[in-house]
């Protein structure tokens, strides 16, 4: 939450687009807004949530694995029997290959047709079988 309003702060556009968002949708501000409500109504909070996660993970640490018995390949190199290998998620979150310009801060990569790809490249929460609980 503080890289996310750190992030508002220093992109006052993308600030006051959120507060045009809120303003616009939850005009009666006596109501309490739930979670499910803000994920239906507020698509680009939502978005510029995921892209601070992206650009500021909670950790940037490694998530370690122990290659097969067998080995295995990756990315076309060879990795020997039981070796233990990191991944550096937050890197991830910058491969050029998956993220146009990947240093920017830009909440509009998980809007629209593509948004819904784009919020299943994040990194952030691991993936798979050992994803966080707390990615919904």
């Amino acid at each position: 939450m503080t890289n996310l309003v750190h992030l508002l702060t220093l992109y006052p556009k993308v600030y006051n687009k959120v507060v045009d968002e809120v303003i616009q949708a939850f005009p009666d501000r006596s109501k309490l807004i739930t979670y499910a409500e803000a994920k239906q109504k507020l698509p680009y909070l939502v978005a510029v949530v995921y892209e601070s996660m992206r650009i500021m993970p909670i950790s940037s640490g490694l998530f370690f694995r122990e290659s097969s018995p067998a080995g295995t390949e990756v990315c076309h190199h060879r990795i020997p029997a039981n070796v233990i290998m990191g991944l550096f998620f937050q890197g991830g979150n910058f491969d050029q290959s998956v993220w146009e310009n990947p240093t920017s801060f830009n909440p509009d990569r998980f809007m629209g047709n593509n948004g819904d790809k784009m919020k299943r490249e994040i990194l952030s929460f691991s993936h798979g079988v050992r994803i966080c609980p707390g990615r919904k």
